[in-house]
């Protein structure tokens, strides 16, 4: 079995991840929500789905076609990916950019660094701690 704690609904046409534990533990706790529409839902259907099947499980068959836009700017990425691609994205960064970030907490001391850097090189960062 392999451990996932991300709350994905997934519909036809939309889809969302959150952060939610729906029981009373986490009835203080801050949570976070994001709702997407688009290519982006086979993505997640693909990650999900990995995680059903490495777990031993199986899915029903499901699948959502949207052309992919240009415009487009959300990805999926899990597991040890986020922070290579936090680290990424921060490093691409450049004077007038602006990044917002809300975690629980901030303890990768790379992320840290990356983050001062950019601050360095005139990028406006905005960073809720929830």
């Amino acid at each position: 079995m392999k451990a996932n704690h991300r709350k994905v609904l997934i519909t036809e046409n939309e889809a969302l991840v959150t952060s939610f534990n729906p029981h009373d533990a986490s009835s203080n706790h801050s949570n976070i929500a994001i709702a997407v529409k688009g290519e982006i839902i086979n993505d997640l259907l693909k990650t999900e789905n990995d995680v059903v099947n490495f777990s031993g499980g199986k899915l029903f068959n499901f699948s959502v076609n949207y052309p992919v836009k240009d415009a487009d700017k959300a990805q999926v990425v899990t597991e040890g990916k986020i922070k290579q691609e936090l680290i990424k994205e921060i490093k691409d960064t450049q004077n007038g950019d602006k990044i917002q970030m809300a975690m629980f907490y901030l303890a990768e001391h790379q992320v840290i660094k990356e983050l001062i850097m950019a601050s360095e090189r005139g990028v406006e960062i905005l960073e809720i701690i929830i």
